[in-house]
């Protein structure tokens, strides 16, 4: 009998390994696809990190798509990116010194409320005896007091707050992105100003578009692309399941959120890491 058990308990492991070891074909193709895309992305230069410049501790790992949770299409979108920091030392020392004044904001505002706590807990109970006695104008005005005691220095918290998201937005990136069975119109649908030609990378039109700014006064964020793959490529909305196949063209794209006092050099450093990309090799990708 313990031999048939232990038969039975093997039996039913080795099932389940077999059953947990299978993979769908989309997702086969899809990691198989965008690993093969990964491979082209291109190294940092001198000046990118793989971090927010003022936290050291980050990553940016290559990120690998091939499905649209919102939207079918007729083929899978597979993607691979990998997004790059400029190493900014100045916009770091500030925010080190606005997130070092807010700590000793909160540490002080923590103090002050220990220190009002009595004076609070005394209006709670005139505000109780108050409310009582049916006076509830002079109960409010009593609410008032105590939530004003509560609140500390709202002004200077808000101010901190505002000042932190500011200096974040400074923060400039640039974000590498290959995209399989996307035209340019589907990969740079995001911007709201229309591609124009913009030059020629290893006889490869460069295309550019830019958008608004991300919480940064007049800086752009610019995109630019290189098209591989037969013209007038489309894949259209469909209500069945996207097909795995492809990629059936190629389009490489670089998004940089920049700075209007840094635009032109941060767009110089994309333009290097979009030439340093091998395109004959990563045309040998495409399936008819």
């Amino acid at each position: 009998m313990f031999k048939q058990n232990l038969t039975l308990v093997t039996g039913l492991v080795l099932l389940t390994l077999h059953v947990y070891g299978q993979q769908d074909p989309a997702t086969a193709w899809g990691e198989a696809t965008t690993a093969k895309m990964a491979q082209f992305l291109p190294k940092p230069l001198a000046g990118l990190i793989a971090h927010e410049p003022w936290n050291a501790s980050g990553t940016n790992e290559v990120e690998k798509t091939w499905g649209d949770a919102v939207q079918n299409w007729k083929y899978m979108h597979p993607r691979a990116e990998q997004a790059w920091w400029f190493d900014d030392a100045d916009v770091a020392k500030k925010l080190a010194a606005a997130e070092k004044e807010q700590s000793e904001l909160q540490q002080q505002e923590m103090n002050n409320a220990e220190a009002r706590l009595p004076q609070i807990q005394a209006l709670q109970k005139q505000q109780s005896d108050l409310i009582g006695q049916k006076k509830y104008e002079e109960a409010g005005a009593v609410g008032e007091k105590i939530a004003k005691l509560a609140e500390g220095d709202k002004a200077k918290a808000d101010e901190l707050d505002e000042r932190i998201r500011t200096l974040q937005s400074r923060g400039r990136t640039v974000r590498i992105q290959i995209h399989g069975n996307e035209s340019l119109a589907d990969a740079m649908y995001r911007t709201r100003q229309p591609r124009q030609a913009s030059g020629s990378i290893k006889g490869h039109t460069v295309y550019r578009a830019t958008d608004k700014g991300l919480g940064t006064p007049g800086a752009p964020d610019v995109s630019l692309a290189v098209y591989l793959g037969p013209e007038g490529f489309s894949n259209p909305p469909v209500k069945v399941p996207s097909e795995a196949a492809g990629p059936k063209c190629i389009t490489v794209m670089v998004w940089l959120h920049t700075r209007s006092d840094t635009l032109q050099a941060d767009e110089a450093v994309a333009r290097k890491m979009l030439e340093s990309i091998d395109y004959d090799g990563l045309a040998k990708l495409i399936v008819p």
